[in-house]
Parts: structure tokens; C-alpha cells; sequence
């Protein structure tokens, strides 16, 4: 499969804060990005049934435009050194359009028109939070808190002359509470977080809902810091987390890549559970951590053979569950012109599922990252960084190793002008590879990602600096999942 797309791309933004008083804050911002795509697939296709073999050259024609745009407004009041109030609403829109034309070549013959597709996908989501915290006294505070998201999506559909409209509506309430403190050497802070969800999908056309699902989560925090005589710190952690899909891939849209094979959105995903402990030793500047988790439903790609439209359908699907230990060791290194930022992690996870064949027993694997900078003549600095994996067994699945390397260099002109030049994924090693078998499908798969980049940027400074506005609060904690 081959495929390029020049992406012209605008990105806007405004950001306004205003002081009422001394304890009184108000700011607003706006976001807002477009772009839009025009990019032909052409996937070559080798089918062989019995002593049968035909080659087919798919060629599709897609015209895309994707818009996104974000807004909030904060308020914050202090009603004291020890108490704080904050309020915030943000609301956020994301829209996509794709249409396509296919067209088959069967053995070298001419291409032949098989089809329009014309697909839109829109979501909106609007949240509201409100924070309240009480420093009662210098070893002891308290803070409360309650938020909700209420969001309402479209995918709209025109496939082989057949128009679906499917519908999704979900919405979040949440409260929590968090204490902290510290007595003596000993740092300490206990959260839980009371979320209740309410989802619901349907198509148009159908009567009753596809998707009805009603939950109550209660998500529990704790950390623990000991603090030694020579400043090291030692901490323990657990947390109880959730993640929830992106509404793009919770949704019905469709990619046609060839006539056995597509792309689709899984309407059915849930949400990841995480359960994670883990404990940190800070020595100096360095840090050792080693963790255990367990996820519920973790969301991966998988394909299955769907008989009704007769081919191999990927898409993002719930497994049954995945546990993992790990050791990270986090490395800063300063030594005269040279700042290095190293970080080793060694890893073991194993993912498990009813529908998955175990055919690689898992195995650890390591991963790697490295930022240098070297700053020998004044006013120019020279940064090379590189960040790879070896082969990762994971039981169902296994991957690629991998080593990829950039670079960049900076200069300043007369100390207002800084011109930089970037260059990323130098050896272009960004090849990703997996191999799995689920649903009685044996799958190996390899994708070239063209990561290369050569990146040039001009910054000027005009007149003095002023004090920065004031940072927002992030009022929805899951504006990721609109993409």
C-alpha cells in the first residue's frame, strides 16, 4: 500500500486574562485548527484460491477536511492565603468529512469504477467543573471537586447507495475528594474519584439502541513519600484509573483499503480499567521505579472476517485483559558543554484473550530514549537524541525492534533573532511491525511510516518580555479523545 498527502494545515489561537482584583482571576482562550487532504491509496492485492491467481490494483481517491476548535472560560478566587475557588466551562467541536472513489484493476486490465463513499463524522462536548480548596493548616489540606461532560456525536454514512446515520450520546458525573499532608519525614495523599456514565448509541433507522450502558466507577488514589536524611525520596503509589476511546473510533466510519480488506471504527469499544502500583527511589537527580498493572478490556487492532460483507475487517477491539511489570531508570547527565536526558525502561506485559492464539511465549523487552545537547560556541546550541526498542513478545502479540535518530541545531542573531533547523527520523527506521493470530486469522503485518522531517523555524523577539499570562486550568481532562 502507498499513499501521500500533503496536509496544508491552519493553527490559531487566543489566549485573554484579566486581573478583577488581587484574589479575583478571569481568563478565556480559543483554539482552532483546520486542514485539509487530498490523498490517493494505491494497494496492490495477490489473491490465490486453489491453482487460481489473480492481482488486483486498487486505486482510491479521497478528499478530506478535518476542523477542530476549543474554548473555556476560568474563574478563580482566593478568599484567603488558605483557601481557593475555581470554576471553569470549556466547550469543544470536531468535525471530519471524507469522500472517496474507488476504482479495481484485475490483472492489468483498466481501472474500473466499484464505488462512492461520502462520510462525515461531528462530536461536540461541553464540561463544567468547579474546585474548592482548604489549606487548614501547613501540614494538612483538603480539596473537593465535582465536574460534568455531556457529549453528542454523528457518523453519517453513504456506502453502495445505503445512508446510515448513526447516533451517540454520552454523558459523565463526577465528584472528588483529595487529602494531603505530611508529619515528620512522611508526605502523603489519598483521592478517590466517584464517576457515574451514562452512553447510548443508535442508527437512525433502528428503533431500539444499540449501545445502553450505564455505569458506576469508583476510582481510589494513594501515594506515600519518605523523605531520607541525605534528601532522597522514597514513594509508593497506587491508582485505579479508567480510559475511554476516541469518539472517532466508538464510531461507524469506514475505510476501503482493497476489495478484501477494511478499516472500521468499532461502535461496541469500552473503557480500559487500570489497576497500577508502583514504588520510586529519587537518589540526586536519579530515579529508579518499578510498577505492576493489570488492564481490563485494553483496546488493540485486530482482524476478523466479517461473512455478510465477505472480507477481513481491522479494527480497534476491547481483549480480555493485560498485565505488565516494569523497571524505568531516569538518568539526567550535565558534564561542562554536554546536557544529556537518558532513560532506560524494562518491561514485561502479557496480553491475553479467549479469541487469541498464544503463540509467542512473552518475553521482557527494553526500551530506550537519549537527548543531548552540546553547547560549545556561544549562542548555538547542537542537540542530537535517538529512542529505539528491541523485539517485544507480548503472548498474542509480537513487534518489531526499532532505533530511530534526529537531530537539531539553533543559533541567536543579535540577541533577538533565533533561527533553528530540525530534522527528524534521519535514517527513516519508522517501520512498524506485528504479528498475531485472533479469530482463527493469521495476521503479519508491516507499515512503513514515512516520519522523515526537516523542520526550519524563525522566532524574533520584539521589545522587552512581559510577565506571562496566566495559565488555565485544564477544565476537560479527556479532550484527546475528540480526534
Amino acid at each position: 500500500m502507498v499513499t501521500s498527502a500533503p496536509r496544508p494545515q491552519i493553527v490559531s489561537g487566543l489566549n485573554v486574562s484579566y486581573d478583577l482584583d488581587e484574589d479575583t482571576k478571569l481568563s478565556t482562550s480559543i483554539n482552532f485548527r483546520t486542514q485539509s487532504e487530498d490523498f490517493p491509496i494505491e494497494t496492490e492485492t495477490f489473491l490465490k484460491d486453489g491453482f487460481e491467481s489473480t492481482d488486483i490494483l486498487t486505486l482510491t481517491q479521497n478528499n478530506g477536511e478535518r476542523n477542530y476548535m476549543t474554548s473555556q472560560l476560568n474563574f478563580s478566587k482566593s478568599f484567603s492565603e488558605n483557601q481557593d475557588l475555581f470554576l471553569g466551562g470549556q466547550y469543544s467541536w470536531y468535525g471530519q468529512d471524507l469522500q472517496t472513489e474507488i476504482y479495481n484493476s484485475i490483472n492489468q486490465q483498466e481501472y474500473q469504477f466499484a464505488g462512492l463513499r461520502d462520510q462525515d463524522f461531528g462530536i461536540k462536548r461541553g464540561s463544567m467543573r468547579i474546585d474548592y480548596e482548604n489549606k487548614t493548616s501547613s501540614i494538612f489540606t483538603v480539596a473537593l471537586g465535582a465536574s460534568l461532560a455531556l457529549a453528542k456525536a454523528n457518523a453519517y454514512t453513504y456506502i453502495n447507495s445505503e445512508a446510515k446515520n448513526y447516533g451517540y450520546e454520552e454523558s459523565i458525573y463526577a465528584s472528588y475528594a483529595d487529602h494531603s499532608g505530611n508529619f515528620k519525614n512522611w508526605d502523603y495523599r489519598i483521592g478517590l474519584r466517584i464517576e457515574e456514565s451514562q452512553v447510548k448509541g443508535n442508527y437512525e433507522q433502528e428503533q431500539n439502541l444499540v449501545i445502553d450502558r450505564n455505569n458506576l466507577n469508583w476510582l481510589p488514589s494513594v501515594q506515600f513519600n519518605y523523605t531520607l536524611e541525605n534528601e532522597n525520596t522514597l514513594s509508593i503509589n497506587y491508582k485505579k484509573s479508567l480510559q475511554r476511546p476516541n469518539y472517532s473510533n466508538a464510531s461507524s466510519i469506514r475505510a476501503y483499503l482493497n476489495p478484501f480488506l477494511e478499516f472500521s471504527g468499532n461502535i461496541n469499544l469500552r473503557p480500559t480499567y487500570t489497576d497500577e502500583v508502583s514504588l520510586n527511589y529519587q537518589w540526586k537527580k536519579m530515579s529508579f521505579e518499578v510498577g505492576y498493572y493489570t488492564e481490563k478490556d485494553p483496546v488493540y487492532y485486530s482482524v476478523d472476517f466479517n461473512e455478510a460483507m465477505e472480507r477481513l475487517i481491522m479494527s480497534p477491539n476491547n481483549l480480555e485483559r493485560e498485565n505488565g511489570i516494569y523497571l524505568e531508570l531516569a538518568a539526567p547527565v550535565s558534564y561542562k558543554f554536554l546536557t544529556s536526558t537518558n532513560s532506560l525502561l524494562f518491561a514485561y506485559s502479557e496480553i491475553m484473550d479467549a479469541a487469541g492464539i498464544q503463540t509467542l511465549k512473552a518475553k521482557p523487552f527494553f526500551y530506550y530514549y537519549s537527548h543531548n545537547e552540546i553547547d560549545i560556541i556561544p549562542k548555538t546550541q547542537f542537540a542530537i537524541n535517538f529512542r529505539g526498542q528491541t523485539t517485544r513478545h507480548e503472548g498474542i502479540y509480537k513487534r518489531n525492534s526499532m532505533f530511530v535518530l534526529g537531530a537539531s541545531f539553533s543559533r541567536t542573531f543579535f540577541e533577538k533573532l533565533q533561527v533553528s533547523l530540525n530534522f527528524n527520523d534521519i535514517f527513516q527506521q519508522m517501520n512498524y511491525g506485528e504479528t498475531y493470530q485472533i479469530n482463527n486469522i493469521y495476521t503479519n503485518s508491516l507499515f512503513f511510516a514515512d516520519g522523515q522531517e526537516i523542520a526550519i523555524g524563525l522566532k524574533y523577539s520584539f521589545g522587552k518580555n512581559i510577565k506571562d499570562a496566566t495559565l488555565q486550568k485544564n477544565i476537560d481532562e479527556e479532550l484527546e479523545r475528540l480526534k
